[in-house]
């Protein structure tokens, strides 16, 4: 997936910079998936992610959350200001 981009050359040593480290960008992208316990994630923006040596950091991360339904299909209300799941 990586190989393919047009910016993949940037990854790799560049003028006495050491490489990063390739193999974190995909394996940030798995863990984080897999923190999705009950598919209460309905999406994910993680812009920009940033790769050195040492692994890669996730600089901002947007996660929006997917709220279980009631019996009947209307979102549950939050008990502290009686809206649907705000």
């Amino acid at each position: 997936m990586l190989g393919r981009l047009k910016v993949r050359r940037l990854l790799d040593s560049f003028r006495g910079t050491p490489a990063s480290n390739v193999a974190a960008v995909p394996n940030a992208i798995v863990r984080l998936s897999a923190a999705d316990a009950g598919d209460l994630i309905s999406g994910l923006d993680m812009n920009p992610l940033i790769a050195g040596p040492s692994g890669c950091v996730a600089v901002d991360v947007l996660v929006a959350r997917e709220y279980p339904r009631l019996a009947n299909g209307a979102p549950p209300l939050c008990c502290t200001c009686v809206t649907p799941a705000c």
